[in-house]
């Protein structure tokens, strides 16, 4: 989705969200190294800050594009987010273009967000 090409450097961010019981999210952001230009250099240094103060400030950052998908992970690959087998999970990517170049954030909701109320009761 990005066009980087085989073997090429990306900056990738992996993060979670919610509480150390209760995490709600797990978001990966995939930066191409021809983005990292300019005030987007600081995409390297968010450490767990939210990427939203700083796309959509000064960089401006615009929304190219967003798919939302319902997925089914292999249980193993989400071991650490408690996620039960063959439980459906909403998954958004959306590609945001910059001065500099685009990005790629994919998050996908885990079970204890929100928007699953049937976990909740």
């Amino acid at each position: 989705m990005l066009d980087i090409q085989p073997r090429s450097y990306a900056h990738i961010r992996e993060i979670t969200m919610g509480t150390e019981n209760s995490r709600w999210l797990f978001a990966r952001t995939v930066i191409p190294l021809t983005t990292l230009k300019g005030a987007a250099k600081r995409l390297t240094r968010m450490d767990k800050k939210p990427l939203g103060k700083i796309l959509f400030g000064r960089n401006q950052a615009l929304r190219k594009n967003m798919r939302l998908d319902l997925i089914t992970v292999d249980p193993q690959s989400m071991i650490l987010f408690a996620v039960p087998e063959g439980f459906p999970l909403w998954r958004r990517c959306s590609t945001f273009e910059l001065a500099t170049g685009p990005l790629i954030i994919s998050e996908i909701f885990l079970p204890d967000c929100p928007i699953y109320p049937a976990c909740h009761e």
